[in-house]
């Protein structure tokens, strides 16, 4: 199994709901381009507000057996929400 991966920084370009409580969300970095990953309990509280699209993310993603969709822990680094709507 592969190591941990660590995206920073990463644009957060859109969240979909998956099932309950998660989310399948692709950011954009500038070492990997468009990434796409599962995140667990996106749509609790604490997590909601990070995954807006705009905000700059650090991701930690930890890849899963064969080529399923790698799972990924995101931490806000900047808000930007503000800047693009003016």
């Amino acid at each position: 199994m592969a190591a941990m991966l660590r995206l920073e920084p990463a644009l957060m370009l859109a969240a979909i709901r998956h099932g309950d409580r998660g989310a399948v969300v692709r950011v954009l970095s500038a070492d990997h381009g468009l990434v796409a990953a599962y995140v667990w309990g996106a749509q609790g509280r604490g997590l909601r507000p990070v995954l807006q699209p705009g905000n700059v993310l650090a991701l930690d993603l930890a890849p899963r057996a064969n080529g399923r969709m790698p799972v990924a822990t995101p931490h806000l680094i900047s808000a930007n929400m503000a800047m693009l709507h003016g």
